[in-house]
């Protein structure tokens, strides 16, 4: 990392149930230097981290300290500042480094970043990597809304409800994501969506449709994309059908986790640069774990999009 480099640390205290402060505390321990109080923000609320990323493109790099919503925010919230001056000719972007203080952790896992000292050595060493993302173009309220994901996006099963921060510290990470996903199992009805991509088109009840940009999520339980990358310029699209719920909890369910549901004969799995979805009723999205927005929905890909430290 070249010494001039402006860094800007955007805290959640809130992560993993109050636990991001103790992973602050200890990235604190392995970093060499003090850091000045303008180069910490803390956050107060859902949708700030994001905020102060998109206020703050002065700084070279902007640091997440928390799970993995709060890395999404300000993955969106760098997004904003490259939607803001895209006419302008060499404007310089921030990229985006991770401290891992949530339950999940994916986009670590993800980046090969397997602690809070990894991560320092990774800022340290200021090593960037390209890193696609998928833009999520949906509803909330009466309003139009955009979030950028950077691990998946899915619409008609979500279980991010039950996924509260106290299941999580009581579970851990994995356990607590299984568990949700049975807890939502049990009163999930199936939308009748309304689906466009890549020459593929239907309107019927479909169990979910997931869109992935990486391989694992959910603690690294459920492997969404077998043998996808961050930076490898693919999105994946799968659609589940209708199935009965024993079915699903017996036998669908652990072979997506195992990620042996992309060779079911029923399931479509397959590359797409763009995808919409429409339902009858407004069906909620989950993006990164995060329940955020609802449909009609839009999902494009966008390769190399921002810049990551690992």
């Amino acid at each position: 990392m070249n010494t001039s480099t402006r860094i800007l640390f955007i805290v959640n205290p809130a992560g993993f149930g109050g636990l991001s402060g103790d992973a602050w505390q200890e990235f604190l321990l392995n970093w060499p230097d003090k850091i000045a109080p303008e180069n910490i923000a803390v956050t107060t609320g859902p949708g700030d981290a994001r905020s102060i990323a998109a206020a703050n493109s002065d700084y070279d790099l902007l640091v997440a300290v928390g799970g993995d919503g709060t890395v999404g925010e300000v993955a969106s919230g760098i997004m904003d500042i490259v939607e803001k001056n895209v006419d302008i000719a060499n404007f310089s972007v921030p990229a985006l480094a991770v401290i891992p203080g949530g339950a999940g952790n994916d986009v670590c896992r993800a980046l090969g970043i397997s602690s809070v000292g990894a991560a320092a050595d990774a800022i340290k060493s200021g090593r960037k990597k390209p890193f696609d993302l998928i833009r999520v173009d949906c509803m909330h309220g009466d309003k139009n809304v955009r979030r950028y994901a950077m691990m998946f996006a899915n619409v008609g099963f979500s279980s991010s409800a039950f996924a509260t921060p106290l299941l999580k510290r009581l579970l851990g990470g994995r356990l607590a994501y299984h568990f949700a996903i049975f807890l939502k199992l049990l009163v999930h009805k199936p939308p009748k969506l309304a689906f466009k991509s890549a020459g593929k088109e239907f309107i019927e009840k479909k169990w979910t449709i997931l869109v992935a940009n990486i391989e694992r999520a959910g603690g690294g339980g459920v492997c969404l994309a077998p043998g996808m990358r961050f930076d490898d310029g693919d999105m994946k699209l799968t659609i589940v059908p209708n199935k009965p719920k024993i079915q699903m909890l017996l036998a669908v369910l652990p072979k997506i986790a195992a990620g042996k549901h992309i060779d079911e004969p029923d399931f479509d799995y397959f590359s797409a640069t763009e995808a919409s979805v429409e339902c009858e009723q407004k069906c909620e999205l989950e993006i990164d774990g995060d329940t955020y927005g609802e449909t009609p929905a839009t999902f494009t890909h966008c390769p190399g999009a921002i810049h990551v430290v690992c």
